[in-house]
């Protein structure tokens, strides 16, 4: 068992001295081959701790900035076949951590991942001013060939708020459960959690092709009139006391 475990600690240590050496630039190509859209500029370090200057995805035509990057490789991976890193970003008041793992069949699955940020991001799809805290989690995540290929995560928007040009107004909780569709898009079931306005949503959000957003908003007598306003001057029908949405962009 000594002999054993001495092989062992000398495969990693040897395998470890190898990585040190592989530049940073090998894991930032890698990583922009497999997730569609990632650009990484400034990078520095080696494989085995390193670093990019700003990272940013791109997606649907639009370009999300998330900050600086850093790496740390997990050496004991290197016994698994399946060598994995730990990351992290910041920028301003995003956060995003994780464990992120290259698998014998050429996939990268990302694990015990997180992002936290502000809720303002969703102003890139809401035609209103928000504000509030947004947080997603990630327990597994795959990817093959730059596509989605399975998705366990779950989303929420606390103490959420928006602005009637005016006065800040609350809104509650809100949360979604996200999955994979199989074609490299992405699934939600959109609900709420606290707060005056019901809603039970179900989004796709596909790798190709139009986003959809269907399900019913229903508003509660402390919900901020503004809301249903917005809804009557988009024109979503009203029916039961329920606003049924039925969007499809392109």
């Amino acid at each position: 068992m000594k002999l054993v475990r001495w092989l062992v600690l000398a495969t990693v240590l040897s395998l470890g001295l190898i990585v040190k050496d592989i530049p940073a630039e090998v894991a930032g190509s890698y990583l922009s081959g497999q997730v569609q859209g990632l650009t990484l500029r400034g990078l520095a370090g080696s494989l085995w701790r390193g670093q990019a200057g700003s990272a940013s995805l791109r997606w649907h035509g639009n370009v999300y900035a998330l900050g600086e990057l850093h790496w740390k490789f997990l050496p004991t991976s290197l016994l698994t076949m399946s060598p994995c890193a730990k990351f992290s970003s910041k920028l301003f008041r995003q956060r995003s951590s994780g464990i992120a793992c290259i698998n014998l069949n050429g996939s990268l699955t990302v694990s015990e991942a997180e992002f936290t940020g502000p809720a303002a991001l969703f102003e890139l799809w809401l035609p209103i001013k928000v504000d509030g805290s947004l947080s997603i989690q990630v327990p597994s995540m795959t990817l093959k060939n730059s596509q989605l290929n399975s998705l366990t995560a779950s989303a929420s928007w606390r103490d959420a708020r928006f602005h009637n040009s005016h006065d800040w107004l609350s809104l509650g909780a809100y949360a979604a459960r996200l999955s994979a569709d199989g074609k490299g898009g992405i699934n939600a079931d959109i609900f709420d959690i606290d707060g005056p306005i019901k809603i039970a949503l179900g989004a796709k959000l596909p790798r190709l092709g139009a986003q959809q957003l269907q399900g019913t908003v229903r508003f509660e007598p402390a919900a901020p009139r503004e809301l249903a306003e917005l809804m009557s001057a988009l024109g979503i029908p009203r029916v039961d006391e329920q606003y049924r949405i039925n969007w499809v962009d392109g």
